[in-house]
């Protein structure tokens, strides 16, 4: 086991380590196929949307600088970005391996190692950047591809297509957010997103549960109650 869990994070270990647990059911601190499946296709469905209506965007347009700068941004936020800096500080990427399997970002490579203590506030700052990047660039970019459409003599057609996908993708954004704040938000053991909502009562009781977690946090100043 400790092979599998070097940090003897409760997470990885196994269920038997549950029963005695006073927060069980609090939070979503194993794995849990059913939730990721829906937070997955809500996630994805959300960026090929996006990648779709760029694409049309670049064609109608010919010029496809929209499109290559959000791959990129997408790329390097979920590949490189976001793994250092909020995944590193959860406990789902405690476990040894390469691949991460979590509830949401489940078989991103693992390039860094676990930190086990909270998020900096370079860290967090960093990462509202790079995640409110991916997730507003195409947003903006569809209203800049209505004003592009419609300044350059569209056709009726091609303008509603334009502004149906940026309803579209409005919609499947709110969706994303509210599956995220309603069902992850409130039940995420990463107690270092800014958008965790986990009452400090159930956090506490969690890294009290954890010894390298508990050492890390409160030698970064965090009070345990």
């Amino acid at each position: 086991m400790k092979s599998k869990n070097p940090y003897s994070i409760c997470t990885w270990d196994d269920g038997n380590s549950c029963k005695d647990c006073n927060i069980e059911g609090s939070l979503i601190c194993k794995t849990d196929k059913k939730f990721r499946k829906k937070f997955v296709f809500h996630h994805l469905t959300f960026r090929a949307t996006a990648f779709l209506g760029l694409f049309l965007i670049g064609a109608f347009m010919q010029n496809w600088v929209l499109i290559t700068i959000y791959a990129i941004g997408v790329f390097l936020n979920f590949a490189v970005l976001e793994p250092r800096l909020l995944c590193s500080h959860c406990p789902f990427y405690a476990e040894k391996g390469f691949f991460l399997r979590c509830n949401t970002l489940y078989g991103m490579p693992k390039i860094w190692r676990y930190r086990p203590g909270p998020i900096t506030k370079p860290e967090m700052i960093l990462q509202l950047i790079s995640g409110g990047f991916v997730d507003f660039f195409p947003i903006a970019s569809f209203i800049y591809g209505i004003f592009v459409f419609y300044n350059s003599h569209a056709t009726a057609v091609e303008l509603i297509s334009m502004i149906g996908f940026t309803f579209i993708l409005l919609v499947m954004m709110i969706q994303l957010h509210q599956t995220i704040k309603g069902e992850v938000c409130s039940k995420c053991p990463n107690f270092s997103c800014a958008m965790n909502k986990v009452p400090k009562s159930i956090r506490d009781a969690y890294i009290k549960r954890n010894p390298i977690m508990k050492e890390a946090w409160e030698k970064s100043g965090y009070k345990i109650g």
